[in-house]
């Protein structure tokens, strides 16, 4: 094993020779098969728990992207933080779990920020549809 002095002045060529190690099918195979053993499985669900706490703004913006919203993202996002009542039935949320995002199912256009009651009423119709 290297001293730390001998690996502090050879780095960029222990980090090129990770690169290409990372790179080989072998390496390859034993990732997935990591990723798919049990401790491989509770490390992954760790390190998701601890990411959706500290990154909340990018974790939000994802699932609006998957749901097929159709929007700015960041000024959306910051409208959506700062709403502390209902667009419809004007209720003060009493949590973040309370506060939706209402959109168009059909054509992705955003709607308003709603409550979770007024959100699964949805008889609101889109202006583009």
């Amino acid at each position: 094993m290297p001293s730390k002095e001998y690996y502090a002045k050879n780095r960029e060529k222990y980090l090129e020779a990770a690169k290409l190690q990372r790179l080989t099918p072998e390496f390859k195979a034993l990732k997935k098969k990591y990723r798919e053993s049990q401790k491989g499985k509770e490390t992954a669900k760790k390190y998701n728990k601890k990411y959706k706490k500290e990154n909340p703004d990018v974790c939000r913006k994802s699932e609006w992207k998957k749901s097929g919203i159709i929007c700015d993202y960041d000024s959306i996002y910051d409208i959506y933080i700062n709403t502390h009542k209902c667009d419809h039935c004007k209720k003060e949320f009493e949590s973040s779990y309370d506060r939706c995002l209402d959109h168009c199912h059909s054509c992705g256009t955003v709607r308003g920020i709603l409550c979770r009651g007024c959100n699964r009423w949805d008889k609101v119709k889109c202006y583009l549809c």
